[in-house]
């Protein structure tokens, strides 16, 4: 069997394409955070890879061109910038949509002619046009699968020493980190974080009382004690339950500036009921 030199060219480059893949994905588990750059890069690549692999075989080569260039990547895009800036304005979604009008119709023009594409084109920016007015745009299904995200900014005298104490507590790695500020994205607690430098000011502790995380249930807050103790983290009350309202077993540390950070779990009605003996 021999093979034409089109089809090795293209095995060539279908390995070559998924050598590179892989070695993006690689460099994004050994080093990527859950948020940050690579992992924009790492999505882009991933979504242009698919949508090409899609229209390709469906609707011809400049199509599977078209996805892997411009959609795939143009619908990364709109998500992390809708992330970043919240609700986009009438004009951007409509920017975005002609864009990718213009994109097809491009595709259109080389598959076909000219005058297919320049009709695919007006024909595709009205279909995408209707769905925008229909509310079927990303960005409007991104509003809706976003759950709400509690913000907290802290004064720190020394930002590096207070950020290894919260990598600790929230069991993850900061997205951002500079000499000023340190970043924290906690998708578990919906929580968006920054540890400030204080600049030399003194701190004061009289506007914020606690932070209090809920972990599943009593053993949990046992083992944090203990991983606690292990870490070497200042803890100031060890776990015990405490009735404020409703039962809960709870445990206090402190953070290196001294803010109290609590830890507690509701007691179920067994751990409530006292063991007969």
């Amino acid at each position: 069997m021999v093979l034409g030199s089109q089809i090795i060219t293209a095995l060539s480059l279908a390995g070559t394409t998924l050598d590179a893949l892989g070695g993006l994905y690689l460099t994004y588990d050994l080093l990527g955070f859950r948020y940050g750059p690579l992992r924009t890069l790492t999505s882009l690549v991933t979504s242009g890879v698919l949508c090409g692999a899609c229209f390709w075989p469906l609707l011809g080569l400049w199509f599977g061109v078209a996805g892997a260039a411009a959609l795939g990547p143009l619908l990364v895009f709109e998500y992390v910038r809708h992330a970043k800036h919240g609700t986009e304005s009438r004009g951007a979604a409509l920017a975005f949509q002609a864009i990718r009008a213009v994109v097809l119709g491009i595709a259109g023009w080389l598959t076909i002619d000219m005058r297919f594409g320049v009709a695919f084109g007006l024909a595709s920016a009205l279909a995408l046009v209707a769905l925008y007015w229909l509310h079927f745009s990303p960005a409007d299904t991104y509003r809706s699968s976003r759950s709400p995200q509690l913000g907290a900014r802290i004064i720190a005298s020394a930002a590096a020493r207070s950020a290894r104490f919260y990598i600790w507590l929230m069991e993850t790695q900061p997205c951002e980190w500079t000499y000023r500020y340190v970043t924290f994205i906690c998708p578990k607690l919906n929580l968006n974080s920054v540890l400030l430098a204080s600049d030399g000011k003194e701190l004061y502790h009289d506007t914020l009382y606690h932070f209090g995380i809920a972990l599943a249930d009593k053993g949990a807050v046992v083992n944090a004690y203990h991983r606690a103790g292990e870490a070497g983290w200042r803890i100031e009350k060890p776990p015990r339950a405490m009735w404020t309202g409703r039962p809960l077993h709870r445990l206090w540390l402190k953070d290196p500036d001294g803010n109290l950070i609590e830890i507690y779990a509701r007691l179920t009605a067994e751990e409530l009921t006292p063991a007969s003996g």
